[in-house]
């Protein structure tokens, strides 16, 4: 109701400002198109211009505070609540992300559920940069299957993992992120050995680390030490665990490295 309030009152303010300018100023009809067209540009950039400055001051507090601290999380929360539903999905996908960053699985699983599984389908006449489009569509499937793979739930990990993987595929061979293809990478490494395949998990681990990204690393190097300890080599698991523990501000990779590591004390 209130989006169509919205356009109304947008549609009325439009056609009485063209006709007060056709009348003042004795527009020609392709006089009057022009100045039509150039006003409603000018209603819709006044429209969308707070969500602007909302996700730019948000985006000042990431940097500044990080984007796990308690401040940003509250100020994301409340600009969601401020944008109608088309534009909550791009926030929606970030809180996800925040949320496992925080080791807040619950919370990161009550977001995946409140978008339905093919909203990317739904969604692209939203955006005309389609980059964006293919981020945030391979973001979203790749934060529900990490999520799912760290709350040890395999089948809806499975399930997450076929719903999205032509989203995951197409930005591994189209996407321009490099940080997010490397996170990609780590993630298919995962299912990979949640699989049995451990050979395949490092060999996408070798091409994930290639990258300079801290907490890609971290998350990679968990993972390589899972697959150590379960081939015996749990010494190699434990030098890599200690080279990483504390070392970044993701509370998630910081908790599953003290696990892994007191876990290797408790065996020996």
């Amino acid at each position: 109701m209130r989006k169509f309030l919205r356009y109304m009152i947008k549609l009325i303010l439009f056609v009485a400002i063209s006709l007060w300018a056709c009348i003042r100023f004795h527009f020609s009809n392709a006089e009057l198109f022009i100045f039509a067209f150039c006003f409603y540009i000018v209603l819709c950039i006044a429209e969308n211009m707070p969500s602007v400055v909302r996700r730019e001051k948000l985006q000042r507090l990431g940097n500044a505070q990080g984007i796990y601290s308690d401040a940003y999380v509250e100020r994301l929360l409340k600009v969601v609540k401020k944008e109608d539903k088309a534009g909550r999905v791009p926030l929606y996908i970030s809180l996800i992300a925040v949320y496992l960053g925080r080791d807040e699985l619950e919370k990161a699983e009550n977001i995946i559920g409140a978008l339905p599984i093919d909203w990317p389908e739904h969604f692209t006449y939203k955006l005309l940069n389609k980059e964006m489009m293919r981020m945030r569509a391979a973001l979203y499937f790749n934060n529900a299957i990490v999520c799912y793979y760290h709350m040890g739930n395999t089948e809806k990990a499975d399930h997450y993992y076929h719903a999205g993987r032509k989203y995951i595929e197409d930005y591994l061979e189209n996407g321009q992120n490099r940080t997010l293809k490397s996170a990609i990478k780590e993630t298919m490494a995962s299912y990979a050995e949640l699989h049995g395949e451990a050979e395949r998990a490092l060999q996408l681990l070798e091409e994930m680390e290639k990258t300079n990204n801290l907490e890609n690393f971290c998350s990679g190097a968990i993972l390589r030490a899972r697959i150590y300890i379960k081939r015996g080599n749990t010494e190699e698991a434990r030098a890599l665990l200690e080279s990483i523990a504390g070392k970044n501000e993701n509370p998630l990779l910081n908790r599953k490295a003290e696990e892994m590591l007191e876990s290797i004390q408790a065996s020996h």
